[in-house]
């Protein structure tokens, strides 16, 4: 479980939008990048195409529950976990230390 201390600027839950529906009135929408999303997904095990969470801006603030991996992939930015920076483009373990 995530759980949102911050939301930061922009941040949203995307993935690679609809298609077919603009008919209706449904535009595309989906990631702004789709390539840093598909690579992000990647670093974690995922389906290309599963959604991720985009930020702009200014990055959100999480506490994570459980232990999971996390990957950060796009524009630079100064990500960090526990206050270490963390490089783009890579995948980081999140473990849950108990005493």
């Amino acid at each position: 479980m995530i759980k949102v201390l911050r939301a930061g600027f922009y941040s949203t839950i995307q993935d690679f939008g609809r298609y077919g529906y603009q008919e209706f009135g449904v535009p595309f929408s989906g990631v702004m990048d789709r390539k840093a999303a598909a690579f992000a997904n990647s670093l974690v095990g995922n389906y290309e195409d599963e959604a991720v969470l985009e930020m702009t801006m200014l990055g959100a603030s999480l506490q994570f529950s459980v232990n999971t991996h996390i990957a950060f992939s796009g524009a630079q930015m100064d990500a960090k976990l526990n206050d270490v920076e963390i490089m783009n483009n890579s995948s980081i373990a999140i473990s849950l230390e108990i005493y």
